[in-house]
């Protein structure tokens, strides 16, 4: 069996194991709509945890949003399918468990925000329809060890965090809004900062 392995590209540690679909697996576009959609939101709009002060690089460490990405913007287009697994060796359980889940569609929905009052920031997303990712989702929340505890499972890809009460104007429909793509495989995302493939069809290698 051959595993294939990608760094993040950056140094993130989460607390736990998640499973996610990372958009430039499946999107010819390169996930150009993304970062157009990005682009829209005002800079100073975006949430800043910490205090973003120029030339003081020995403060760096300490200025930054984890997990909340590079201050605030989501840095790779992705949609989650569930976060929170506790073990790793999940991984081995899950590529065997959905090599056969097959090929399925998503369409990607409008522009939406998540809202908390204890929070001190909104989550800005693109919905995304697809019964078939909701059944994914389920598979592995019943096959694996998890802290997941939303009440329901809400398909989404976050595009920013942001102040509270801002960019409200941006959401509704966009210029993606409608645009459908097809996925044969996932990531198991480990919370050291790299990707492992969890194809979901057979996979015939040539040598």
């Amino acid at each position: 069996m051959s595993f294939d392995f990608e760094a993040k590209g950056k140094e993130v540690v989460y607390k736990e194991h998640s499973t996610q679909l990372n958009l430039y697996d499946c999107c010819s576009e390169k996930d150009f709509n993304f970062y157009f959609l990005q682009q829209r939101i005002p800079e100073d709009a975006v949430y800043r945890e910490f205090p973003q002060v120029e030339g003081l690089i020995f403060l760096k460490s300490i200025m930054t949003d984890d997990p909340k990405e590079k201050y605030g913007l989501e840095s790779v287009a992705h949609i989650s399918v569930l976060y929170g697994i506790s073990d790793e060796n999940d991984y081995f359980k899950l590529r065997e468990k959905l090599k056969d889940f097959g090929k399925f569609e998503f369409k990607i929905g409008d522009i939406s925000s998540f809202r908390k009052e204890d929070k001190p920031y909104d989550v800005l997303i693109l919905k995304i329809i697809s019964p078939k990712l909701e059944e994914l989702h389920k598979i592995i929340k019943d096959s694996c060890d998890n802290s997941y505890s939303f009440p329901e499972y809400i398909p989404h890809m976050t595009l920013a965090y942001v102040n509270k009460g801002m960019c409200e104007d941006l959401e509704g429909n966009s210029v993606w809004t409608g645009d459908t793509y097809s996925c044969d495989k996932i990531k198991f995302s480990h919370k050291d900062g790299y990707f492992l493939d969890i194809p979901l069809i057979e996979i015939t290698r040539y040598e």
